[in-house]
């Protein structure tokens, strides 16, 4: 007896998902896998993870590098009431970058479903380079520990440890963070 054209269509999807997910098992970072970036003019603290760019506020200049630079979605962390003295959305279009603005607060209003939605931009492109930013640096490298928690399998200390190699400073903030890790784990 054949099986049914639905049992092989089910059995092929198992077998590529499962094969998606074991690519994603165990795959981690470390401190020393986090690249500073020093060669890309008008964006500070600027560090690449994997295909990940995290960084302060880029210039207009910046996100036209980061399109040379084979960038295609741009996600700002900042709140709509930061100033960012530049039509951020309008450089990014005219760059040719998908961007988003995601507000994440800083250590006192800690989302987790902006740092959800964060994660699903950054998942949704692939292999392709993203840049995350916020103001410093700091909001973003507490994302990224979010982020290597919760999609790499790391732990709070693993994942902090890169965040930290990455640009989390201040200490609130990873308390912040830590605690949110905490209560996911």
């Amino acid at each position: 007896m054949q099986p049914s054209n639905a049992l092989k269509r089910n059995t092929a999807f198992m077998a590529a998902l499962f094969i998606l997910l074991a690519g994603c098992v165990g795959r981690s970072v470390a401190p020393d896998q986090v690249e500073a970036v020093s060669d890309w003019q008008g964006i500070e603290n600027l560090t690449r993870v994997e295909n990940i760019f995290v960084a302060s506020q880029p210039s207009q200049q910046a996100l036209t590098v980061a399109r040379e630079r084979g960038v295609g979605i741009v996600v700002n962390l900042r709140g709509p009431d930061e100033e960012l003295g530049f039509d951020e959305a309008a450089a990014a279009e005219a760059a040719g970058l998908d961007y988003y603005q995601v507000p994440v607060l800083g250590s006192e209003g800690l989302d987790k479903s902006a740092m959800v939605r964060v994660s699903q931009l950054v998942e949704a492109a692939g292999d392709a380079p993203v840049l995350v930013h916020c103001s410093s640096g700091n909001r973003v490298a507490g994302w990224l520990a979010v982020h290597l928690a919760e999609n790499r399998n790391m732990t709070a200390d693993e994942s902090l440890n890169v965040a930290r190699a990455a640009g989390l400073t201040k200490p609130g903030l990873e308390s912040s963070v830590r605690a949110m890790l905490e209560k996911s784990q």
